[in-house]
């Protein structure tokens, strides 16, 4: 096992280890995991979601695979699982990448996600979560080790054994050989459940991978900016502007702050540092604001404030594009971050409202 903690596949192929790990072993089977949304962190409303582009997985995936086959093994791709609380669209999206990115390399899949949502479905007293709604808890990880048996074998899972033991696994370590612990206790009954589900999953699932269909793009549901508001001139919106929105990830559901301010001047004008903010974390840049027919523009280049890391973080760029209604900002609010040399990114897409908390200039300053 070589595993690092939110590593893509395109992370382990730019170290080297894995690749020269794969051609010095005589292995009859390479089980490929990637990160759980490919490196696309993308958020709506506040939520952790799945992208549709599956592009990284495609091309480290494929190369992985030819890696894997040149050494005389058969790539496996491990099709994981979206997170508890997901709409079905995204267990869908998960499914049919790795469905497709098998088929195009002509690599076997295990497609632990499905049998973990019936899991989830006809175990009400054996969750397959953790407490984060993201990572598996042992019940769910002993579903994922029944599957992925079956994809390696072809095999039925039943009758395997409830009560494992075996070396350690730790975040930092990897597998600590000379630890004897645990793994996974489950009385007779509750992995026998475990192990219908796996079984009927497997088998009524390999027949189809080829079958499943692609998904309706993420965007498909992202909240709509309004057509129609007041008509205002831009002397109408010299204000400092206070409002919320669900663009930041938050789980807890609750919203950020983002301030801005209008000046006046020729289109597009410079406005004042826009900031967003929630509990310890500060985003802050100069932004500029435009209109663009009955839409309000603010766009600013973000970055972290009072940040621990010796790294220099990449900025966010922002869009704040909304109509007035009644003196009140309604509208929609977009992030997107790149990273330097790697395709992860982060977008993020949320309602918000913003209203005006000060009127009024004097000489370019507030009065």
């Amino acid at each position: 096992m070589i595993a690092s903690g939110g590593a893509t596949l395109e992370d382990h192929w730019r170290s080297d280890s894995v690749t020269r790990r794969i051609r010095a072993g005589r292995w009859t089977h390479v089980v490929l995991n990637d990160q759980s949304v490919f490196g696309e962190g993308w958020w709506l409303e506040g939520k952790a979601r799945v992208g549709s582009s599956g592009s990284e997985l495609a091309e480290f995936g494929g190369r992985f695979a030819q890696v894997v086959r040149e050494a005389g093994a058969t790539p496996v791709f491990l099709a994981h699982w979206a997170n508890a609380d997901a709409p079905a669209r995204d267990q869908q999206a998960l499914d049919y990448l790795f469905a497709k990115v098998a088929g195009e390399t002509g690599s076997a899949v295990a497609l632990v996600g499905p049998a973990i949502k019936r899991m989830q479905a006809e175990t009400s007293m054996i969750t397959p979560y953790f407490t984060d709604n993201h990572h598996l808890s042992p019940a769910g990880a002993y579903m994922e080790a029944l599957i992925i048996y079956s994809a390696l074998t072809g095999h039925s899972p039943i009758g395997a054994a409830h009560r494992l033991v075996g070396p350690a696994v730790e975040f930092n370590r990897g597998i600590v050989l000379d630890s004897v612990v645990v793994l996974v206790d489950l009385s007779p009954r509750d992995a026998a459940a475990i192990q219908r589900i796996a079984a009927s999953t497997y088998f009524q699932t390999r027949a189809r991978i080829a079958a499943i269909s692609a998904p309706q793009p993420l965007s498909a549901e992202f909240p709509n900016v309004p057509q129609h508001g007041d008509i205002v001139e831009r002397r109408n919106l010299q204000c400092h502007w206070h409002g919320r929105s669900l663009v930041l990830p938050n789980p807890a559901g609750d919203s950020v702050d983002i301030e801005f301010s209008f000046r006046n001047g020729s289109e597009p004008s410079p406005s004042d540092s826009v900031h967003l903010r929630t509990g310890a974390l500060q985003l802050a840049g100069p932004g500029t604001v435009s209109f663009d027919g009955p839409h309000i523009v603010v766009r600013a280049s973000l970055m972290p404030q009072q940040t621990r890391t010796r790294m220099q973080p990449a900025p966010l760029a922002l869009e704040l594009r909304a109509v007035l209604r009644g003196g009140v900002m309604i509208g929609v609010a977009t992030l997107q971050q790149r990273f330097a040399g790697s395709r992860s990114s982060f977008d993020a897409v949320g309602r918000f409202e913003a209203s005006c908390a000060h009127a009024g200039w004097n000489d370019g300053r507030m009065e």
